[in-house]
């Protein structure tokens, strides 16, 4: 973890990606089973779980607070 201008930079590597990837699919099962409109169109569990992870970092890099990298060597 480095800071620079006051943001916190989190530097994921591959494994740890892999560990929140399957976090973010069994989260995705979770909430499309909670909300009855994700089942009925049929959008897919990672995709739930996926546009929330997305959101969550885009609102904390768009704020300065996180910045988190992901090792893409796989």
């Amino acid at each position: 973890m480095n800071s620079s201008d006051g943001m916190l930079i989190v530097n994921v590597s591959a494994i740890q990606a892999v560990a929140i990837a399957a976090v973010t699919y069994y989260f995705g099962a979770w909430l499309r089973k909670k909300v009855p409109l994700l089942e009925k169109y049929s959008v897919p569990s990672p995709v739930v779980g996926g546009m929330l992870v997305a959101l969550v970092l885009s609102c904390l890099e768009y704020f300065r607070l996180m910045q988190v990298n992901f090792d893409t060597s796989l």
